[in-house]
């Protein structure tokens, strides 16, 4: 399969987005292999879909596939969404 990469919407952090925007996860940049397994062991990983629901200074809510998780800042700082246009 071949990607144009003018055809791909910039990458935010997940931290960044807005309640109701929506987008496909695309890459996680954990700080320890044990982290990134407990992240993806919870269903975020990529090509899920996601939809941030509340955020704050210190947690993002967001739903994904069929779950609702809440992350800290920090960790959701390091995953990176292609949004919806």
């Amino acid at each position: 399969m071949k990607i144009n990469m003018n055809q791909m919407n910039p990458l935010i952090a997940l931290s960044e987005l807005k309640p109701d925007q929506q987008g496909t996860l695309v890459t996680i940049k954990a700080k320890t292999a044990q982290e990134l397994l407990k992240l993806m062991g919870a269903g975020i990983m990529p090509d899920a879909r996601v939809i941030v629901m509340q955020r704050d200074n210190s947690h993002v809510l967001f739903f994904t596939n069929t779950r609702e998780l809440a992350l800290d800042h920090e960790i959701a700082s390091g995953i990176y969404v292609e949004t919806d246009s």
